[in-house]
């Protein structure tokens, strides 16, 4: 995963939801963020910004494509 942020590549992910849902999705990888002792995913999806759990996620896939970047600023500096 962090490959692929710092490549700049979507990813393909296989994820299960809180509700227990799985589900695939290809996302814009962002950045990693740690927070509360767990590992989170900041994605770009279809629908908008998304944070995914990172022990949710059960197969990741780095595509060749590369990944759209947030056009507002994330609070880097």
């Amino acid at each position: 995963m962090q490959q692929a942020v710092v490549r700049g590549r979507k990813v393909a992910l296989g994820y299960t939801s809180w509700g227990g849902e799985a589900a695939g999705r290809l996302v814009d990888p962002w950045g990693l963020v740690y927070k509360d002792g767990v590992w989170y995913l900041v994605a770009g999806t279809v629908q908008g910004r998304r944070t995914f759990r990172v022990d949710r996620i059960s197969a990741v896939t780095v595509t060749d494509e590369l990944a759209e970047q947030p056009e507002e600023d994330l609070g880097r500096e």
